[in-house]
């Protein structure tokens, strides 16, 4: 599954599943390619999961909606998100790509061309009257 969040916006990491049974945890985790998967946040029978310094004031578990909400999303946050779910301790998992975008406006860009004229003949030592003509 692919989200996309917004610089310095919420986002919210929906796990995939609809489960019949109880959902005894709930795991959300950072993949790291060359290290082990960082836990972001989660729950297990119910009970809260000590989460990393960087998260904890920016994520937030639904237990019910079996989702995880992240706050101030930054450029780091983008990447590859793993979501555990528990059901009668068999672990389902399900992947979650999360792409950073930013809010901006279309620049204007002016210039004088009389201006840059003027300093390119000034650098190349050009007369004002025109570059005349050379003859060999």
């Amino acid at each position: 599954m692919n989200i996309t969040a917004v610089l310095g916006h919420s986002v919210t990491f929906r796990c995939p599943l609809n489960p019949s049974e109880s959902v005894e945890g709930l795991y959300i985790q950072r993949v790291k390619n060359d290290k082990e998967d960082d836990f972001i946040n989660g729950f297990y029978k119910g009970r809260k999961i000590a989460v990393l310094p960087e998260y904890r004031d920016r994520t937030k578990v639904n237990e019910m909606e079996l989702s995880m909400e992240m706050r101030n999303i930054s450029v780091s946050d983008e990447g590859l998100y793993k979501c555990v779910v528990n059901i009668s301790k068999k672990p389902k998992t399900s992947k979650i790509l999360l792409k950073v975008t930013a809010e901006y406006s279309a620049p204007t860009i002016t210039t004088d061309c009389s201006e840059t004229a003027l300093r390119w003949a000034d650098t190349h030592r050009v007369p004002s009257d025109g570059p005349g003509l050379i003859q060999a």
